[in-house]
């Protein structure tokens, strides 16, 4: 999984059950960055970013169902794979939305451990086959397939 998908994942974790938007922006950033403060911090990442708030703002206000909490805006001639992700991203809100409390337990922790169905068991003290049974009916395997294949799909914007 992408730094990036990390970061998000633990915010959310952090913040459950407060419902967060995130606006990432990629392009240009025209001023000189000043790690202490991002105050007066200019360029096109920015407006991006902005534009994807936005965007994720006007779409709650719409009612619209399944909108993402997540989404990207690149400067870049092709759009392709900015929709792509995007559209990945609605349907990754989509399945946790549908997620119980402790099938988000079992796979947020599978997520942030990398690790074993067993090891999952025993950090959360249930039973192996608990775990396989929340996975199963989260779509843990679909959903980090997905997030994969966004990781794999912003290498490729970042060339």
């Amino acid at each position: 999984m992408a730094l990036l998908d990390l970061l998000i994942s633990e915010i959310e974790r952090k913040m459950y059950p407060i419902k967060i938007r995130f606006g990432v922006g990629v392009g240009t950033i025209t001023t000189e960055v000043n790690k202490e403060m991002s105050l007066g911090a200019d360029g096109t990442g920015y407006y991006k970013a902005r534009n994807a708030i936005e965007y994720l703002k006007d779409n709650e206000k719409k009612n619209q169902t399944n909108t993402a909490d997540i989404r990207f805006e690149v400067e870049s001639e092709d759009q392709s794979t900015t929709i792509m992700i995007n559209t990945i991203l609605s349907l990754l809100t989509a399945i946790k939305d549908l997620w119980s409390d402790r099938q988000r337990e079992i796979i947020w922790d599978m997520l942030e451990y990398q690790d074993s169905q067993v090891d999952v068991a025993k950090r959360l003290k249930i039973k192996q086959p608990a775990v396989q049974k929340s996975l199963a009916k989260g779509k843990y395997y679909a959903y980090k397939d997905a997030l994969d294949k966004i990781g794999k799909a912003l290498e490729e914007i970042k060339r």
